[in-house]
């Protein structure tokens, strides 16, 4: 399926996308500080014969690289034009997410729900892709804490 290549990508972009929104939108002891992150991200293909996939980066994080990261994420996806966030409330230490993608090939939605503090965060995610007579569902942990300064 065609979307298979950006799915780790979009995982990402809904840890930024949740980051910038709590950033923009709420009051300064509500926000992230801005430093290095140790992120993890496990990704498991339900029903499907594919392992899960774990993969820990340290990224510096400041508004404008996550701001570049989620409109990289969502662009990648072969549906960019037609995304649309559904549900996006970020505040008081805790995200709920939806984002909605759909074109001639297929759709994908993804739901995400978590919590953050200053220094921490961690999300739960659930993508649903489907595409003619098929479809997969993918479901995701992705955490990040903050380890120092970049």
């Amino acid at each position: 399926m065609k979307f298979r290549p950006a799915i780790s990508r979009i995982a990402r972009a809904c840890a930024a996308g949740a980051v910038i929104a709590s950033a923009s939108s709420a009051a300064a002891v509500d926000q992230p500080n801005p430093g290095l992150y140790e992120v993890t991200t496990q990704m498991i293909y339900v029903d499907s014969p594919m392992p899960p996939i774990s993969i820990t980066t340290n990224q510096c994080v400041t508004l404008e690289a996550m701001q570049e990261t989620l409109s990289q994420a969502l662009t990648a996806f072969p549906a960019a034009q037609n995304c649309e966030t559904v549900e996006l409330n970020v505040g008081g230490g805790s995200i709920a997410m939806q984002l909605s993608c759909a074109a001639p090939e297929g759709s994908i939605v993804v739901e995400t729900t978590g919590t953050y503090t200053e220094n921490d965060y961690a999300m739960k995610s659930r993508i649903t892709i489907t595409g003619g007579q098929s479809a997969m569902d993918i479901s995701g942990d992705i955490s990040g804490k903050r380890i120092g300064d970049c």
